[in-house]
């Protein structure tokens, strides 16, 4: 019995071995046809390239955006430089001077015109005086012709620039300025010039052109002084008074009728009168009027008698002109003294 099952396992390990032969002497296509297939598969050669194409593809895609961008940056250029084939924007650079306010004007009207006439930008650079107009080449190049232009005339008038200076002291200085400075602006408006008016040194610059200077500098005096000048010798204190009247009101009314100006110094008799000639002319035939209307009398006592005029510390003197209006000089002399009466 084992025998036969010995010979039995024996069979069937033969026939395993010979379908295992038979197999491995299958034709070699046969073996071969699936590898290939299943390394393609496993390492896909499409997919890298398919990798490398959308690669290629993203920088395609970047290059039509940057040219597309170029071209509407070409757009706003054109659009700016005024388009339809205009000339591009263009500017220059001068150097405006030694005062580059002239460019810019009072409240800024020079540069406004300049800008609105030429259709170009100025700028001045404060710090440095540079001047930069820029704008359509058109623009600039008539922009650049105004501005030389100024600076042109603005060396002609150097040129012909003259200084005047004068001492008239602080009163006159103070009517050469007027209310607010409402006279001396009014001068500088009509001529041109420059004034420098310092109150407490007395004195009065004027820079300009030699005409203009000339005007202003009449047009100065005028307002210190009036336009015309005069003066009357009064002759003693008596007329002195006469003139001034009482708290120096006779004097106020015969300025503000005639609009002359009065003024008598300090321990002086003499009148000086300024202002219009038909002012001058009505101020100084009021106040003759005036004088000759109290011209008084003179007498002669002798010194010793002086002191009872006056009476003590003057009082009688004092009282004797509060109460009759009229004016008394004492003047004395080696043994007589000259009393002057003056009043209506």
């Amino acid at each position: 019995g084992s025998a036969g099952d010995a010979d039995a396992t024996g069979d069937k390990k033969k026939r395993k071995r010979k379908k295992k032969k038979v197999v491995d002497d299958e034709p070699a296509t046969v073996k071969k046809t699936p590898a290939p297939v299943e390394h393609w598969e496993t390492v896909p050669v499409v997919e890298e390239w398919q990798e490398v194409g959308s690669k290629k593809a993203k920088q395609k895609v970047k290059l039509e955006v940057n040219a597309a961008a170029i071209e509407d940056a070409a757009e706003i250029i054109a659009t700016e430089g005024g388009g339809d084939g205009e000339a591009a924007e263009s500017s220059v650079s001068i150097s405006a001077g030694d005062d580059p306010y002239i460019f810019i004007g009072k409240g800024g009207s020079t540069i406004q015109n300049l800008q609105a006439s030429t259709g170009a930008k100025f700028d001045l650079n404060r710090t440095t005086n540079v001047l930069t107009i820029s704008g359509p080449e058109e623009c600039v190049q008539q922009g650049l012709a105004e501005a030389r232009a100024i600076l042109a005339s603005e060396a002609e008038r150097k040129a012909n620039e003259t200084t005047e200076k004068v001492t008239w002291g602080a009163d006159a200085i103070k009517a050469v300025i007027g209310k607010g400075g409402s006279n001396i602006r009014a001068t500088q408006d009509a001529t041109g010039v420059k004034i420098d008016a310092d109150v407490d040194a007395g004195t009065l610059v004027i820079v300009g052109p030699r005409e203009q200077v000339s005007a202003a500098l009449t047009m100065c005096h005028n307002a210190a002084f009036g336009e015309a000048q005069d003066s009357l010798e009064l002759g003693s204190r008596n007329a002195v008074n006469v003139v001034y009247g009482p708290n120096f009101q006779t004097i106020r009314e015969l300025q503000d009728s005639t609009g002359c100006k009065l003024d008598i110094a300090r321990g002086s008799t003499t009148l000086k009168l300024s202002g219009s000639n038909e002012a001058v002319s009505d101020a100084m035939a009021r106040v003759r009027a005036l004088l000759n209307a109290n011209r008084g009398f003179d007498m002669t006592i002798d010194n010793s008698k002086v002191g009872a005029v006056y009476g003590k510390g003057g009082a009688t003197l004092r009282s004797i002109q509060d109460r009759t209006g009229v004016q008394i000089d004492v003047e004395r002399g080696p043994t007589h003294a000259t009393v002057s009466v003056m009043g209506t």
